[in-house]
């Protein structure tokens, strides 16, 4: 008894909108991949009120964090201070034993200027990262929407010539658009797999 072949069919690469997921396949002339969109979704007085709460609390932490780096770098700068007056003092004298104490005090003061800039840096960049944070939350509430991510699908229809980003939970349409040269040429450049079935999970 001849063996029973399982049906082959071709596959062609998906949109490159965002970040597609492994499961592709192809029906009927045409071309479906999952991708995750980030779409605007209205927000409701209780998350507004959550995030007017979330900016206040990263704006605490802003002032706290400038102060926490007000108080840190006091001392180095005082001891970068005391060293180059100490530096030049002994520079004016003159001699081999200065000229030991000076060396000594240089690399003191390197040490000292590389942790100060080292700390500076941390600082800096934690003040940045909630700025941004405060920045955004601040755009979310002026607006009331809040961009999420969404997983869509992207047809490709080859017959009509046509892109259609389409969302998975609502059906809705998010885009559709005429396909461009490079995009109908995938249809020729499709690649054998194995027949899959679409599954729910993205």
């Amino acid at each position: 008894m001849a063996k029973k072949i399982k049906p082959r069919r071709k596959q062609v690469n998906a949109l490159k909108l965002g970040k597609e997921s492994p499961r592709k396949f192809k029906k009927d002339n045409q071309a479906f991949s999952r991708v995750m969109l980030t779409l605007p979704a209205p927000m409701s007085k209780v998350k507004i009120a959550g995030s007017q709460k979330e900016m206040a609390e990263v704006w605490q932490d802003i002032v706290a964090a400038e102060a926490a780096f007000a108080d840190s770098v006091k001392a180095p700068k005082a001891s970068i201070k005391a060293s180059e007056t100490e530096i030049r003092r002994l520079a004016n004298k003159g001699g081999l034993a200065q000229g030991e104490k000076i060396a000594s005090l240089m690399e003191g003061l390197a040490e000292t200027r590389a942790a100060l800039k080292t700390m500076t840096s941390q600082f800096k960049a934690t003040i940045s990262e909630k700025e941004a944070r405060a920045s955004k939350l601040q755009s979310i509430i002026q607006s009331g929407v809040e961009y999420v991510p969404v997983s869509c699908v992207i047809e490709r229809n080859y017959e009509l010539k046509t892109v259609t980003s389409r969302r998975e939970d609502t059906g809705k349409v998010v885009e559709e658009r005429p396909m461009e040269v490079d995009e109908m040429q995938l249809e020729l450049a499709e690649v054998e797999q194995p027949e899959e079935t679409p599954s729910e999970e993205c």
